[in-house]
């Protein structure tokens, strides 16, 4: 597909969100086939086209398994978890985790792109943090969940306590 050299980088990796807006963008093979933006890059000559992944449920990619999210989530799996009667505390939780989990996975794929680019020491080590910080809030709100599925749910000026 010859629209896919204008996309790519100096280097030839194709990238795995559009910008500006930082959407999720899919490969899609002749074969109907889903793939990431790294395999996509080593397989250029199966692709056909490709576009943003904006709404619904994530993608995964035919050869490495890899989930792609769609950028503004899947409404209707978030009607259908608030439906399945969790309390409102812990569905409030899961949804935090989905999202939570979504921003850690499109910062991992920042870095990726900025390894992929040479990017700065500084740079590098900014996203680095920043993926420290959110493994460890999502870290934290799982245990939040665990507690309160256990019926062990403690007030929030303990819970900062405990962090």
């Amino acid at each position: 597909m010859e629209n896919l050299k204008a996309i790519q980088n100096r280097h030839g990796a194709l990238p795995a969100y559009a910008w500006p807006g930082g959407y999720t963008i899919v490969y899609v093979t002749k074969k109907d086939e889903v793939l990431c933006a790294q395999c996509a890059t080593h397989l250029r000559k199966t692709v056909a086209w490709y576009g943003t992944l904006d709404e619904g449920s994530p993608e995964e990619c035919c050869l490495c398994s890899r989930p792609l999210f769609p950028s503004y989530g899947d409404p209707e799996g978030e009607r259908i978890l608030m439906a399945e009667g969790h309390g409102e505390r812990e569905a409030e939780i899961m949804m935090e985790i989905y999202h939570d989990s979504l921003s850690l996975a499109w910062e991992q794929d920042r870095l990726r792109q900025a390894l992929a680019w040479e990017a700065t020491e500084e740079k590098v080590a900014v996203l680095r943090q920043r993926i420290a910080n959110m493994a460890s809030s999502l870290e934290n709100r799982q245990h939040r969940l665990a507690e309160v599925r256990e019926g062990r749910e403690i007030s929030w000026s303990e819970w900062q306590a405990r962090a």
